[in-house]
């Protein structure tokens, strides 16, 4: 009878006061009801109820484990040259397609050679006459009629003569650009007619065949390195991402004073063409390297703080499994694997998954099969 009383703006608050406590009364049924049927949550006292939490575990392993440390690196040829000219002269004949494998002595440009041949041949002329005139003084000395200074002077010509020819072969010989090496000869940078002068570039001739990887690694890993140390060569290829495997040929002596990093050399094999001079590579290298480890995955390990914890799979009753909170010590981390040094040992099991379900030290679990994440090919090549 009040509410006939109140105004209609105050019996709407009754109203609504009045649905909100019902609403909220309904809600505490409901969350009592439902904690009754075995959540493990309701006034039987926590953990009543609830079955074993699941799991995916996996066993710690002896074996190695290496830091590697990825840098940046670049191919350059074993061996690479630019053929430029040492004279002046007139391209006569290009001996090569661009592109072309090449092999060592081969000419690969000739320039007009005209001259110097003329010259060669009045050296060898000049030489003929020498070498008579010297053998005729010496019959005249045998007889008498000549001295030995004229002998002397004579043979002495000779030899002069002999000095030329070979001075102008030589210069005939620039005249004639061959090749070095075999390798692959490059784009030619003149044409049959140029007129070319010395220290002119002609074309540039490259070993692709083995080649050499050099990076630069931080100053305070330089101790970590060793020469002959296994080293992997990332390459972004068309056809993908390719791992060539190597080992360090060489170390630099000296860390550099600007970039206070020291250089390494890695030389591969390249049958297969996968590289090129002049590319930027990946190197991964190792830093650390541990050969009796206990490894176990990465995605096991909890960090809290300052600590690193691990569930640890014991035997419990009847044959069920407990998991247990552990503190670990971790050494060596590298990609998905991690080395404990304390706290667990090779052949036990620790919990890869489902931790967040571990709300105490110790609890019941049970064994689930691996998560298997299969990933579209299509979406690994978008990924790249």
């Amino acid at each position: 009878m009040a509410l006939k009383n109140q105004t209609p703006e105050k019996r709407g608050g009754y109203v609504w006061a009045i649905v909100a406590a019902v609403v909220v009364l309904a809600g505490g049924a409901w969350w009592w009801l439902r904690g009754s049927d075995g959540d493990g949550q309701a006034a039987g006292g926590p953990g009543k109820g609830r079955g074993p939490a699941a799991v995916e575990v996996a066993t710690a392993e002896q074996g190695a484990i290496a830091e590697t440390l990825e840098l940046a690196g670049q191919v350059e040829a074993n061996a690479g040259v630019e053929l430029r000219s040492e004279v002046t002269g007139r391209v006569v004949k290009l001996n090569f397609q661009d592109g072309q494998a090449v092999t060592k002595g081969m000419a690969l440009v000739i320039l007009d050679d005209s001259v110097q041949r003329a010259e060669l041949a009045q050296a060898e002329a000049n030489y003929a006459l020498a070498e008579a005139n010297a053998g005729r003084y010496q019959r005249l000395v045998e007889l008498g009629a000549a001295s030995k200074l004229q002998v002397d002077q004579a043979v002495a010509q000779s030899k002069l003569e002999q000095a030329n020819i070979q001075m102008a072969r030589a210069n005939l010989a620039k005249y004639r650009i061959a090749a070095p090496f075999d390798g692959m000869a490059g784009i030619a940078q003149v044409s049959a007619g140029d007129l070319v002068q010395p220290g002119e570039l002609l074309v540039a001739l490259t070993d692709n065949r083995t080649l050499k990887v050099t990076f630069k690694v931080p100053e305070m890993q330089a101790n970590s390195l060793e020469t002959g140390a296994p080293a992997m060569v990332l390459v972004d290829g068309r056809q993908g991402n390719v791992t060539v495997e190597g080992r360090i040929d060489a170390l630099d002596g000296r860390v550099d004073p600007a970039s206070r990093t020291l250089m390494g050399k890695i030389v591969l094999d390249n049958v297969s063409n996968t590289m090129v001079a002049g590319q930027f590579v990946r190197v991964r290298v190792p830093v650390r390297q541990v050969s009796d480890a206990v490894v176990i995955p990465d995605q096991a390990l909890i960090p809290m703080g300052n600590q690193t914890f691990v569930y640890v799979l014991t035997p419990g009753p009847e044959g069920s499994a407990v998991a247990s909170k552990t503190t670990v010590e971790v050494g060596i981390r590298a990609a998905n694997k991690a080395q404990i040094l304390r706290g667990v040992g090779a052949g036990q099991q620790v919990v890869t998954a489902g931790q967040q379900k571990l709300q105490a030290p110790t609890m019941p679990v049970k064994l689930m099969s691996p998560t298997v994440v299969n990933v579209p090919a299509a979406a690994i090549e978008e990924l790249r």
